[in-house]
């Protein structure tokens, strides 16, 4: 299998741009919050979301290095490298998952009913 670099470069920066939109996301709740004076945390979620999603990428790049030379029968490094890829699936779940809490508390508390 070939490693494609320009792909995982786009991958790379793409992650790091998310990352980067959620820690101004929270930096902006964290005003909002202040303006409809709601003192609350929920303004770390985003940040811990992107924390989340540097994870996520360190898990993607680690089984690169295996890739050209993987051999169906060594089952104990395809195996690794399936549990490094459940890994970053979950870490970027829990990424959108914490920044969603952070929306959906603040629209809760600034909707009218």
């Amino acid at each position: 299998m070939i490693v494609s670099l320009p792909a995982e470069l786009v991958f790379l920066i793409g992650a790091a741009c998310f990352a980067l939109s959620l820690i101004f996301y929270s930096l902006i709740l964290k005003r909002l919050l202040a303006i409809i004076r709601r003192p609350s945390g929920i303004w770390v979620f985003p940040i811990v979301g992107a924390i989340l999603l540097g994870l996520a990428v360190i898990f993607h790049f680690l089984p690169l290095p295996y890739y050209p030379h993987l051999d169906p029968s060594r089952t104990e490094v395809i195996l690794t490298i399936l549990l490094e890829r459940t890994l970053e699936a979950s870490f970027l779940l829990l990424a959108g998952v914490m920044a969603l809490v952070a929306a959906l508390v603040y629209f809760r508390w600034v909707s009218k009913r």
